[in-house]
């Protein structure tokens, strides 16, 4: 028995019904796949940009294209003015600056909701949302949605992504997703304050190590420039040139010293060095106890060298390392003289 003509009209739509349903969701998942690592890119960009400006930059470029948004913009809290300030970027340089106390108007109401709440905050129409009351214009956002920056319960700013085309709320799944990574976002922050209060001590520190050296640098100087003096004012009177000579010799010695010890107190007024390498401290070790060999004697301290001819090599910065041996060196000769 042929089938009816309405069969295989039917049986060609299912198959095209069929078929685009695949394609559309063979579609859906690429455009996922595409979000997940383009959001896998935009965390590890975020920990190694090494600035706001940069993370700042990193955001604008790469998290519209996974929320499906217009507009991102990054606040940070500015503790000496008690206030939120974005972050300018290429796309958005013109500074933005709100105080959290008081009454804030438009989306900074939001922005500011968001800082003092610490929680994560939706607004699917600002036109007609009694919060932020924006008074929406063309170019505006339609939809907002603003999520604190939380490390270890301390708000260290905002977030706030907005859409000019798209009128709702953001998914839960986009939600989780700016949650997310607006912790990553103060974790990265967190991580660059921390740093730079370390250099900070670490600055310090060098300061007043160096502080201490120059003392001790002085006085190293006074003797061989004490001696020179005496030498020259000796060689005034000399008569026999072996008698000259010896003077000379002596001279060229002392200054030898003095130089030795003005070179390095330059050395240490230099800037750091930042890249680790390979350093002998055998012959760092041996080069440091020669160098101080003379106040030693001049002391009455006897010091033996039992250092090892063979380089022992370990990997640091050159500098520092004679900076640490040159003060334990000192405190020893301190400690020993009294």
């Amino acid at each position: 028995m042929a089938l009816p003509p309405y069969f295989w009209v039917v049986l060609l739509v299912l198959v095209a019904l069929g078929v685009g349903i695949w394609w559309a969701r063979t579609q859906q998942l690429d455009a996922q796949r595409r979000s997940m690592r383009a959001f896998y890119s935009l965390n590890e960009q975020i920990f190694a940009a090494p600035s706001p400006a940069e993370i700042a930059e990193r955001l604008a470029e790469t998290l519209p294209s996974i929320l499906q948004a217009t507009m991102v913009r990054l606040y940070l809290w500015d503790r000496r003015t008690a206030s939120l300030e974005s972050v300018p970027t290429t796309a958005d340089p013109a500074p933005v600056a709100f105080p959290v106390e008081g009454s804030a108007e438009g989306l900074a109401a939001g922005a500011v909701k968001c800082f003092q709440t610490k929680a994560l905050i939706n607004i699917p129409d600002v036109r007609r949302n009694p919060l932020v009351n924006a008074g929406w214009k063309s170019g505006m956002s339609r939809s907002v949605i603003f999520a604190p920056l939380l490390a270890q319960q301390d708000v260290l700013g905002i977030i706030e992504v907005g859409s000019s085309r798209r009128l709702g709320f953001f998914t839960p799944e986009e939600q989780a997703t700016l949650h997310h990574l607006a912790n990553q976002v103060a974790a990265a922050l967190k991580l660059e304050e921390q740093q730079a209060v370390r250099e900070q001590l670490f600055r310090s520190e060098k300061l007043a190590a160096t502080g201490q050296l120059i003392s001790g640098v002085a006085s190293d100087l006074r003797a061989p420039l004490e001696r020179i003096q005496e030498l020259a004012s000796s060689l005034t009177g000399a008569d026999g040139s072996s008698q000259i000579e010896r003077g000379l010799k002596q001279l060229t010695a002392e200054a030898q010293r003095a130089a030795e010890i003005v070179s390095r107190l330059v050395s240490f007024a230099r800037p750091a060095e930042t890249g680790a390498r390979l350093v002998d401290v055998n012959a760092l070790g041996s080069g440091l106890l020669q160098f101080r060999e003379p106040e030693w004697k001049a002391l009455g301290l006897r010091v033996q060298n039992h250092l090892s001819p063979e380089p022992a090599l370990v990997l640091g910065v050159q500098g520092q390392i004679e900076e640490v041996f040159l003060n334990l060196l000192v405190a020893v000769e301190q400690a020993s003289a009294r």
